[in-house]
C-alpha cells in the first residue's frame, strides 16, 4: 500500500499536494475550503484519481452532502472496508458548521454538540483504509472541528490567485492540457480577459485547439484567439483615455460592452489602471521599457506603450482613479439593470478621461 501521510499545509500552495498524490502518498484527510469552484474541481478530480482504481471506484465511493448526511452516516461509511482496493473515499459536498457567534444566538446547540463529537472522534482515529475529503464554500479554522482537520490531514485554501500569480497560474493550467504559453502571452491573457479562473481556462483549451498539442502560444496566437479587435479596442480606450479625448473612450466602452459583460470590462479597466500604475511607478524612477518589460514578463511592445500613456499622467490621478473604479464595481454589482450598469461605467470613463495632470 503507498505511504499515508499528513501533508504540512505550509508546504506551499497547490503544487505539492498534486506532487504527492502523483506519487501515491496520500492525506489521511482532505479539506478543501473556500468559493473557487474551478480549483476545488480540479483537485477533487486529482483526489479521485490518486486514492480509487479505476476498477473498483464504484464500490469504495461514498458521497455526501452536507447538512442531509449526518456525523454518524459519514462515521459509518470510514469504518466499513474497501472492496478488491487498498482504500475507500469518503466525500462530503458543502461541509458548514455554525460559528460560536451563531451557536449562541440558538436556544440549544446540542444536535451540532453531538454532530462534533463524533467527528472529532473520527478524525483521532481514522482508519489506515480510509480517506475522507471534505469541500467547504467558508471554514472557520478556530472552530475546533476544522482545527482538527488541519491537524489529521491537509487543509487547502480554494482562493483566486492574486493577478500577479496568475501568469504563472496560467502557465502550469496551459501544461496540463499539454502546451506550452509565453511569459508575454500569460501576461496578455491576464490583461485582456475577464478575470475569471473559469474563463481564463476556456481561452486556454481554445488556444492549446488553435496551436495544438505540444506546441507554445504566443502573443500573436493570443491575439487571433481571444479576438484582435477586442484586444485593440481596449488598448485604443487606453489611448484615448491617456490623451483625455472623451469621445473616442466612450466610444471604445461601448465597442467593449457589446461583447464583454459589465463586470469583465471592469475588470478590463482594474487592470489597465494596474497596468499604468507599475508603469508610472517605473517612468519616475527613471527605467527603460526594456526593463520593465523584463521584471513585468510583458512584451516589449507593451510596456512601451504604457510609458507613453502615462507620461503626462500623475501618480495620484491614476491612485484616486483606481480607487474610484473599485467604488463602481461594488455599484455594479448591487444594480439590477443592464442599462444603469452601463450607465456608471460611462461616468467612470468620463472622470478617467478628464485633466490627468
Amino acid at each position: 500500500m503507498a505511504a499515508r501521510r499528513r501533508a504540512d499545509p505550509s508546504r506551499g500552495g497547490h503544487r505539492p499536494v498534486l506532487a504527492d498524490l502523483k506519487a501515491g502518498r496520500i492525506s489521511p484527510l482532505y479539506l478543501l475550503h473556500g468559493p473557487e469552484a474551478l480549483l476545488r474541481d480540479q483537485l477533487v478530480r486529482a483526489i479521485r484519481l490518486a486514492v480509487l482504481p479505476r476498477e473498483a471506484a464504484d464500490f469504495n465511493h461514498d458521497r455526501f452532502h452536507w447538512p442531509e448526511a449526518q456525523a454518524a452516516d459519514v462515521a459509518a461509511a470510514a469504518q466499513t472496508l474497501p472492496f478488491m482496493a487498498p482504500r475507500r473515499l469518503i466525500e462530503v459536498r458543502g461541509f458548514e458548521l455554525r460559528t460560536s457567534e451563531e451557536e449562541e444566538k440558538e436556544e440549544s446547540s446540542t444536535e451540532q454538540d453531538e454532530e462534533v463529537a463524533i467527528l472529532l472522534n473520527l478524525f483521532s482515529d481514522l482508519p489506515e483504509t480510509t480517506v475522507l475529503l471534505f469541500t467547504a464554500e467558508k471554514a472557520d479554522m478556530r472552530h475546533k472541528v476544522f482545527r482538527r482537520m488541519r491537524e489529521a490531514g491537509t487543509a487547502l485554501p480554494m482562493e483566486t490567485p492574486s493577478e500577479s500569480e496568475l501568469p504563472e497560474w496560467l502557465r502550469l493550467q496551459a501544461e496540463d492540457l499539454g502546451f506550452a504559453v509565453s511569459s508575454e502571452a500569460a501576461s496578455l491573457l491576464v490583461e485582456v480577459v475577464e478575470p475569471s479562473l473559469s474563463r481564463l481556462r476556456a481561452e486556454l483549451e481554445k488556444l492549446v485547439a488553435y496551436v495544438g498539442p505540444g506546441r507554445e502560444a504566443r502573443v500573436e496566437e493570443v491575439m487571433e484567439v481571444v479576438g484582435r479587435s477586442r484586444i485593440e479596442a481596449l488598448y485604443e480606450l487606453g489611448n484615448a483615455l491617456s490623451k483625455g479625448n472623451t469621445s473616442a473612450a466612450l466610444r471604445m466602452l461601448h465597442r467593449l460592452c457589446d461583447t464583454k459583460s459589465p463586470y469583465a470590462v471592469v475588470g478590463t479597466l482594474r487592470n489597465q489602471l494596474k497596468s499604468w500604475i507599475s508603469a508610472k511607478a517605473f517612468l519616475l524612477q527613471k527605467k527603460s521599457n526594456h526593463e520593465m518589460a523584463s521584471i513585468l514578463k510583458m512584451a516589449p511592445y507593451r510596456a512601451e506603450r504604457l510609458m507613453e500613456e502615462v507620461q503626462g499622467v500623475s501618480g495620484r490621478f491614476l491612485r484616486s482613479l483606481y480607487g474610484k473604479l473599485i467604488e463602481v464595481d461594488r455599484r455594479i454589482k448591487r444594480s439590477g439593470d443592464d442599462r444603469r450598469r452601463r450607465e456608471t461605467l460611462e461616468m467612470l470613463i468620463l472622470e478617467m478621461s478628464q485633466d490627468p495632470g
